[in-house]
């Protein structure tokens, strides 16, 4: 029998401006079997950051070339598990607290512990370790459930996945609500294939757009005055599931024949008198302003009562964005298969970075139009890269950043830093929580500027001409 080849060594990076300091650290970790690679500037991790793997960060807060939150999040973006820890100056304990929220596991103020250092880093490696069990137990969860169109390890979608699996064993009414492409219409196919209806149809209406003449014999069916009958989707998912999709749009009568067949299991035919039984689970989906309809008077309440009893509400993608990687590379195999094309390795780290910049107000639909767009345009094989990017998403990056920054060439750095922020609180309106959020600095160290540039132009009217 062959032996099973051993793990790989956890990998560190350094990047630490002092040389002595991390030649000191780099050693005591490779005498506790981990590899170590010393960098002394960002720019250099940026580039390992994209070529190699990384298990560990170890970095500098703040200093001439060294950003330390700004590593933080591309290193977050490639691996959102990653083990980083910050060596802070005494004047940077506020970035350090900031670098926390943004998920770094540890800071130190100089001299560093060694000791807690490696306590740090292995317990980050172990969570690591845990978090891909976890991934690799929901793989197989998904293969045996049928949920492996359900694509996410996020927490939002986890908490999704989570109530997806308890109602599939109740056997009642579920309302679905979401912006439209976040994947409603999966979800529900999700519950049914995996219920005890699941041997039964599946039957779905999209009642967008549709009146109640049109509507009724549809969902219901309809008598003839000579005797005939046609059945409705009511009654060709008889013993499974109906998904009712645009149930913000239900005209008022055609509300009342649904909540009669939640409530009491029964409808009649357009047309007909007598009542028909229903052995039917209603799965409705619809929009976020549900509750306020309901509220307006434009949904029955009773209606709305009924369904709201199970509510599965579906995130947004821009709030679900670490599951973005995971959701390209599932849907570039996807088309390749659908479209005939060579398969595509994959796609590169900034191609990555710009997906995830975007705020998709077309939620996973639009993902998966955009990487079919870069898919059957592609002429080059290999990686996809950012050229084969929308211009909307290779250049806007975020729905804010709408304004453009010229600077010229030769410009002082504190000078482009005072450009770049005026710029922004300008694209604001003043909103200093917004600009900080898009410079990605702290609101504190905002403050600070702005006060810094008032005092300086103080100072300068001051002066003597």
């Amino acid at each position: 029998m062959t032996e099973a080849a051993a793990p790989p060594s956890p990998r560190v990076l350094l990047v630490l401006k002092e040389a002595a300091e991390a030649r000191r650290i780099s050693r005591f970790l490779q005498e506790q079997g981990m590899e170590v690679v010393q960098v002394r500037d960002d720019s250099v991790g940026y580039n390992l950051l994209d070529t190699e793997r990384v298990d560990a960060l170890i970095m500098e807060t703040r200093s001439a070339h060294i950003d330390g939150v700004r590593l933080l999040r591309v290193a977050r973006m490639r691996n959102p598990d990653v083990c980083a820890i910050l060596i802070a100056a005494p004047s940077d304990l506020d970035l350090a607290t900031r670098a926390l929220e943004e998920g770094a596991h540890d800071f130190q103020t100089r001299p560093v512990n060694l000791e807690k250092i490696l306590a740090v880093v292995r317990r980050g490696l172990d969570l690591h370790r845990l978090v891909g069990e976890m991934h690799e137990m929901a793989r197989r969860l998904d293969r045996k459930l049928a949920l492996g169109n359900l694509i996410g390890s996020s927490a939002p979608f986890v908490r999704v996945c989570n109530r997806v699996l308890h109602v599939c064993g109740i056997d009642v009414a579920v309302l679905i609500v979401g912006e439209s492409g976040t994947g409603r219409e999966l979800v529900a196919k999700a519950i049914h294939h995996n219920s005890a209806r699941r041997a039964a149809n599946l039957v779905s209406i999209d009642c967008e757009g549709l009146d109640a003449g049109l509507l009724e014999p549809e969902l219901f069916g309809e008598e003839t005055g000579i005797g005939r009958a046609r059945p409705g989707r009511c009654e060709l998912a008889e013993g499974g599931t109906l998904v009712v999709e645009g149930i913000d749009s239900l005209p008022m009568s055609v509300q009342g024949r649904l909540l009669r067949l939640l409530r009491d299991r029964e409808f009649e035919r357009v047309g007909g008198r007598s009542r028909l039984r229903a052995d039917v689970r209603v799965i409705a989906i619809g929009s976020q302003s549900l509750r306020k309809k309901a509220d307006l008077g434009e949904i029955r309440a009773d209606l709305f009562d009924n369904l709201r009893a199970v509510t599965i509400e579906m995130p947004a993608l821009r709030h679900r964005k670490r599951d973005i990687p995971m959701l390209a590379e599932h849907f570039l195999k996807e088309v390749c298969g659908e479209t005939g094309r060579a398969p595509i390795d994959g796609i590169k780290p900034a191609a990555i970075d710009a997906l995830m910049r975007y705020e998709w107000p077309g939620n996973v639909r639009e993902l998966k139009s955009v990487i079919r767009g870069m898919v059957l345009s592609s002429t080059v094989p290999g990686l996809l890269d950012l050229g084969d990017l929308p211009e909307e998403i290779r250049v806007g990056g975020a729905l804010d950043a709408k304004a453009e920054v010229r600077l010229a060439i030769g410009i002082r750095l504190a000078d482009a830093e005072r450009r770049l922020i005026e710029v922004t609180m300008k694209h604001t309106e003043g909103n200093r929580a917004r600009a900080a959020k898009l410079l990605g600095i702290g609101l504190r160290t905002l403050q600070r500027r702005l006060a810094e540039y008032r005092h300086e132009d103080r100072t300068r009217r001051s002066m003597p001409l």
